[in-house]
This record gives structure tokens, C-alpha cells and sequence, in this order.
């Protein structure tokens, strides 16, 4: 029986250490495959946007760029102080300017779109689609005419460029932008939920 024990001993010595051998040389072989370097296959959204303008008297043409690495969804708001809101007109480009007492604001209706449950005439104007980066948007307006009742008579301003001294009257940008959804957006309510 010591024999068979002795004999059994060894057998399984040899195959403790033959496990062993296996199990170290196995656990070498994966940390030397599994330590290499691993490459960073993605960045970062990069949304950077600007707005460019032309502004001259009576012309403001104004275009949002984007500086970014990544496509963006834009919106952007006209805002006009030293005139009331009641005697602002935003119309469509060359459009005819019928009431010489409004300030008429021509803007791009065919690329830029209001969500409908925005009443104020200021409220914010939506690109109509992402924009890629390095691109610009077509115009978002082009134009800001004074009606000329609103300048030249008894007790007014003499002259425009009285009547934009005198009021205070200018025309302000603001503009925000979000990352665009991969695919891309057209719909105007789908792109302003964006921005809430």
C-alpha cells in the first residue's frame, strides 16, 4: 500500500508542477499581450460658432460660422432697441417698405424659420439644418430700413443718422448653437427642443 501511495505521490507532485509551469507561462503570455498600447479612436465635440456681419447704414447682413470641429444646430435672435416692438416690421428681402412710420428688418424666411409658439418678433430664428464645421450659414438678415416718418418732421430728428443717435436705436445679434445630431435634423420644432 506505501508503494501504491508513494507511487500516486508522485504522480501527483508531477502534475501539480506541470500546472504550475502551464498556469505561469499561460499568465506571462497574456500580460505581455495585454499591456500594449491602446490608440484614442474618437475626440471630443468641438461647437464653436460666430457671427460675422456687414454693417454699413442701412445695411446689416449677418451670417453665423462655424469655427468648430463638429456639425451644429444655430439659432439666433434680432434684437432692436430704441424703438418700440408695435413699430418693428420683420419682412421678407425686398420687400416694399408701404409705412414710413415702422423700422423694417429684412430677413431670410426661406433658410432661417420661428417656431410658430414664439409670439414676439424678436424671438429666435432656427437654421433650417446642421451646419458643418467650417461652413456659414446663408444671411440671416440683410437689411435695416428707418422709415422716413420717423425722421425729418416737426420735433423729430433732422436726419438718420440724428434719429439713431437721438433714440439709442441699434440692431443686436446673439447667437447659440448645440452639436448636431449625426443624420441631421430638418424639421424646425425637432432643432429648437435641441435648445431647451
Amino acid at each position: 500500500m506505501k508503494a501504491f501511495l508513494k507511487k500516486r505521490k508522485k504522480l501527483l507532485i508531477s502534475l501539480l508542477a506541470a500546472a504550475m509551469v502551464f498556469g505561469i507561462g499561460s499568465t506571462l503570455a497574456y500580460q505581455a499581450s495585454g499591456t500594449g498600447a491602446v490608440t484614442n479612436r474618437f475626440s471630443p465635440a468641438d461647437v464653436t460658432t460666430e457671427i460675422e456681419e456687414d454693417d454699413s447704414l442701412g445695411n446689416k447682413t449677418v451670417i453665423i460660422a462655424n469655427a468648430g470641429k463638429s456639425p451644429a444646430y444655430v439659432r439666433a435672435r434680432i434684437m432692436v432697441s430704441g424703438v418700440a416692438e408695435k413699430d418693428l416690421l420683420f419682412v421678407s428681402k425686398n420687400s416694399a417698405m408701404g409705412d414710413q412710420s415702422k423700422v423694417y428688418i429684412q430677413v431670410n424666411r426661406t433658410d432661417w424659420g420661428k417656431v410658430s409658439s414664439d409670439p414676439s418678433k424678436s424671438g429666435f430664428y432656427y437654421y433650417c439644418a446642421p451646419l458643418p464645421a467650417g461652413e456659414i450659414t446663408p444671411p440671416l438678415m440683410y437689411s435695416v430700413k428707418v422709415g422716413k416718418n420717423l425722421y425729418g418732421g416737426e420735433g423729430q430728428p433732422k436726419t438718420l443718422a440724428d434719429f439713431l443717435e437721438q433714440t439709442g436705436f441699434s440692431v443686436t445679434i446673439y447667437q447659440e448653437s448645440v452639436l448636431a445630431e449625426p443624420g441631421g435634423l430638418t424639421s424646425l420644432p425637432a432643432i429648437a427642443a435641441l435648445f431647451q
